[in-house]
């Protein structure tokens, strides 16, 4: 049976270097951006244009052993601005299956912050509980 519902879906390449591009997307897929340290910013900054303010998500997916730190920068620069911030909804670590290799990676789904809402994945600093 045909889904009686239908959806228009678009995709747009995005250079991340270049910020002057906003958008008002619901979704937003990012794999493997935080790699080097200097790109952290520079996402994290424009990310929260590119969304929708009050629907917009961001699935983010890295290699976990690779970009822990970054992600962990990422994730703070998202949460610490003022009028555009972020929460982190979903975490989870998958395998997947490439050439014959399986390599772990973090997935994470991030969502618009409304108004003055703290709910989400709290996360906590290495020894911390």
């Amino acid at each position: 049976m045909i889904d009686q519902f239908t959806t228009q879906v678009s995709a747009q390449h995005f250079d991340w270097g270049y910020p002057g591009c906003q958008g008002n997307y619901d979704v937003a897929l990012a794999c493997d951006v935080l790699y080097e340290p200097y790109s952290v910013e520079p996402v994290a900054n424009i990310t929260p244009w590119l969304l929708n303010h009050r629907t917009g998500r961001l699935l983010l997916a890295d290699p976990s052993h690779r970009t822990k730190d970054n992600r962990d920068r990422f994730l703070q620069l998202l949460g610490g601005q003022p009028k555009s911030a972020m929460l982190l909804q979903e975490s989870s670590e998958v395998t997947i299956r490439m050439d014959e290799q399986d390599s772990l990676v973090q997935l994470q789904l991030l969502r618009m912050k409304q108004g003055q809402e703290t709910v989400g994945l709290k996360l906590s600093a290495p020894g911390q509980d």
